[in-house]
């Protein structure tokens, strides 16, 4: 799971950066992030577990 990154300079000396991200990796990301939200989020009049 590689990452692309580009970076290209425009004639005022600015930077513009585009990173590729594969599509896999960034659902992995995302279970493991609502998994933790899963367990830390309070919703009040919900039970936990």
């Amino acid at each position: 799971m590689t990452l692309i990154i580009n970076t290209e300079e425009d004639e005022q000396r600015q930077l513009t950066m585009t990173i590729e991200v594969p599509e896999k990796r960034v659902l992995q990301e995302m279970k493991t992030l609502a998994r933790k939200l899963a367990r830390d989020i309070n919703v009040p009049g919900f039970r936990r577990g």
